[in-house]
């Protein structure tokens, strides 16, 4: 447990000027954290001064509950999330052999067409070639990016 130098000051006692001076002649070592603030362990206090006296063990115990209580929180989230997440896997697998099945029937389709000896206005043509080239390139996105969502 790592406390504030007016903290430790507070339950060591002393003066923050007491404390300064110990860090700064070596007799106390402190840590900086995030924020950049001198932050000293528990255990080096009491090292350090026989007075030092910590909070009591029900601040700990609150600390602990509270930590326990968050991960069984983010725990559930995260079960929920994985669910969410194999459901939608399911569903992009179904839609995948969906589509394999509609390219398998173009391509029959394709195949038992009639012969091209029967003229078709080029328009025609166009068209039907444009829509088979639509629905192959649709298929082969929606293959693509399920595979990103597995990747």
């Amino acid at each position: 447990m790592f406390f504030t130098i007016a903290d430790a000051a507070k339950l060591a006692k002393v003066d923050r000027s007491t404390i300064h001076r110990y860090i700064k002649s070596g007799k106390l070592s402190a840590v900086n954290d995030q924020g950049g603030r001198k932050m000293l362990d528990a255990a080096e206090l009491k090292r350090v001064f026989a007075n030092f006296s910590p909070p009591e063990s029900d601040v700990q115990q609150a600390d602990v509950l509270q930590l326990q209580q968050s991960a069984t929180l983010e725990n559930s989230q995260l079960k929920a999330e994985n669910q969410h997440l194999r459901t939608m896997l399911q569903q992009k697998d179904e839609h995948i052999v969906d589509l394999r099945s509609s390219i398998r029937l173009l391509e029959y389709h394709r195949e038992s067409a009639p012969a091209a000896t029967e003229k078709k206005d080029w328009t025609e043509k166009v068209l039907s070639v444009l829509n088979f080239i639509g629905i192959i390139l649709v298929a082969l996105a929606l293959i693509f990016f399920g595979s990103r969502l597995l990747g």
